[in-house]
């Protein structure tokens, strides 16, 4: 409705913490209902009865359906922890085990479970990778670049192998190579001679930008109005920052041409980024 999920992206990798508002609500509900079962005293007993009583939205009703959802076993209580340290360590188990079911089920999908299947490559930084999505995007901005990693979008090959149209798959900038979202993003050739560069400057950009702010050398108060120039120099601590220049060396290097260099004539070193 509000843009924020693509119809045709990934429903349980909603539920994949961050912050999973779902399973937290069923552990709570399975959490308590294990408290009132095992917890001394007329108070948690007179509750429990009540709640057994109703027809619909009881306590043990529902922590019953939801521990089928994912075939709890029954825990055995320790004598030695209290109620509540019984009901956390069930919270706990019931918290995991629902992590992981929907984890297998997205994996196990033809389509979108390609993205969490590139994750567990050894090369792969996930805690990195999906950093941004701790960050402050609109929703509808997530929403699209989730339906980017999950495929749904409405490329030439989407139509034809996931909707079956008669259709040509081929990509419709470069020809022969197959119209796909890792395509269109990093391996047409089309593409790399304008919109890659472009994307590619926007970031560096960025970075320079952030450099310059932490050597405190004047910027603009929005880092996309940023415009680096090619030579800054702060006098008072003798930080020069060079844009995209090339840089000449004893033996022949192709690429020689860093986006950054940040040189410290104090210190005698030379970063490049």
């Amino acid at each position: 409705m509000h843009k924020m999920l693509h119809p045709k992206a990934d429903v349980e990798r909603l539920y994949i913490p961050r912050k999973d508002v779902e399973t937290a609500f069923k552990t709570a509900t399975i959490g308590l209902d294990h408290y009132l079962k095992h917890k001394e005293g007329q108070y948690p007993k007179r509750v429990l009865e009540h709640e057994r009583s109703k027809a619909k939205n009881s306590i043990s009703k529902n922590a019953t359906k939801f521990k089928r959802e994912v075939t709890m076993p029954e825990i055995e209580n320790r004598e030695d922890k209290s109620a509540s340290e019984n009901a956390k360590a069930l919270k706990h188990v019931f918290k995991s085990r629902m992590k992981s079911m929907k984890e297998e089920k997205w994996k196990n999908k033809a389509l979108h479970g390609q993205y969490p299947k590139i994750l567990e490559k050894p090369h792969v930084d996930t805690v990195t990778t999906n950093k941004w999505l701790s960050s402050n995007l609109k929703g509808e901005t997530e929403g699209l670049l989730v339906a980017a990693q999950d495929q749904p979008i409405n490329t030439r090959n989407y139509q034809k192998v996931i909707c079956g149209q008669q259709v040509e798959s081929k990509c419709r900038l470069c020809s022969p190579h197959e119209e796909t979202v890792d395509h269109i993003v990093s391996g047409c050739e089309v593409l790399a001679r304008r919109e890659y560069i472009s994307r590619h400057n926007n970031a560096a950009a960025y970075l320079h930008w952030s450099i310059c702010k932490d050597h405190d050398i004047e910027i603009t108060d929005k880092w996309y109005e940023h415009e680096p120039e090619t030579v800054i120099h702060n006098k008072d601590n003798n930080i020069t920052i060079m844009w995209d220049m090339p840089v000449n060396t004893d033996i022949t290097i192709t690429a020689n041409r860093p986006d950054i260099i940040v040189k410290d004539s104090v210190n005698s070193t030379c970063k490049t980024y």
